[in-house]
């Protein structure tokens, strides 16, 4: 598999989402860290915008299911 297609996996699984320009930002970052042997670099430095990538997936998903923080 190549650097790209690794890239591509591990940011969906890191953050869920697959598609944007924060998700081709992230894979292309992934890929030359990846590429210079340096992927624990990669997380540490990209932390935040994985989080905030993931939380953002988090918030829309939470409107489609029409409930609200009372379980209702």
């Amino acid at each position: 598999m190549s650097l790209l297609e690794q890239s591509k996996s591990a940011i969906i699984r890191m953050t869920g989402v697959s598609e944007g320009a924060e998700y081709d930002e992230l894979v292309l970052n992934r890929v030359r860290f990846a590429y210079n042997d340096a992927l624990d670099e990669f997380e540490r430095k990209y932390q935040s915008l994985l989080l905030g990538i993931s939380s953002t997936l988090l918030e829309a998903n939470k409107g489609v299911s029409g409930g609200d923080d009372n379980g209702e």
